[in-house]
This record gives structure tokens, C-alpha cells and sequence, in this order.
């Protein structure tokens, strides 16, 4: 039985462990008081006495979501890589080095 997510709250999903140190990533499910939903990254670290504490943390819309599963599940292809631009100002990107993932539009 699945329900709806309530408004105005937030439902932890995943807590990603650090390789090193004591810090971790937070995957966070929030629903705004109008009932929408995003993700939410958060990078936490803990400090014994004060326990865990948010770093920082970066909302994910809906298509970055996307976005970002297509680039996660790419497989790695191995070939020339050549500039992409990245936005609105017109920037090129070069990797930096023979591999690449591409993403599927």
C-alpha cells in the first residue's frame, strides 16, 4: 500500500556513506505546501557533540531528475570527444580525458 506524499514534508530516502571522513550524502524527498515534489541532495558531516549537520544541499527538479538518471545509467562510450556547449552563454566544455558519457535524448 503506497500513499500520497503530504504537503510540507520531507522523507528520507537514501543515506550514502563517505568513502573517508564522517560525511555523508542525504537523499531527501520534500513536498512543498502546495504539494509538490522534489529531490533534495544534502551533504552532511558529523562532529562528535553536535552530531549531524547540513553542509549544503541541492534541490533537483523534475527534469534535472531525468536528466541525471539518463547520464547515471549511459553507458561509457569510448571515442573522440568533442566541445558541447553547456548554456545560455554559449561555453564549451572539453573533456579531460578518452572517456565520455553519452546521454540519450
Amino acid at each position: 500500500m503506497s500513499s500520497a506524499p503530504i504537503p510540507g514534508t520531507s522523507q528520507v530516502i537514501e543515506i550514502l556513506p563517505a568513502s573517508e571522513g564522517a560525511g555523508r550524502l542525504v537523499i531527501v524527498r520534500e513536498t512543498t505546501l502546495c504539494g509538490r515534489s522534489h529531490l533534495l541532495l544534502r551533504q552532511e558531516s558529523y562532529q562528535p557533540g553536535v552530531g549531524w549537520y547540513a553542509q549544503g544541499q541541492v534541490p533537483i527538479d523534475p527534469q534535472q531528475l531525468r536528466g541525471l538518471k539518463a547520464l547515471l545509467t549511459a553507458p561509457v562510450v569510448r571515442d573522440s570527444v568533442r566541445p558541447r556547449s553547456l548554456g545560455r552563454g554559449g561555453e564549451k566544455h572539453f573533456g579531460s580525458g578518452p572517456n565520455t558519457l553519452r546521454i540519450a535524448r
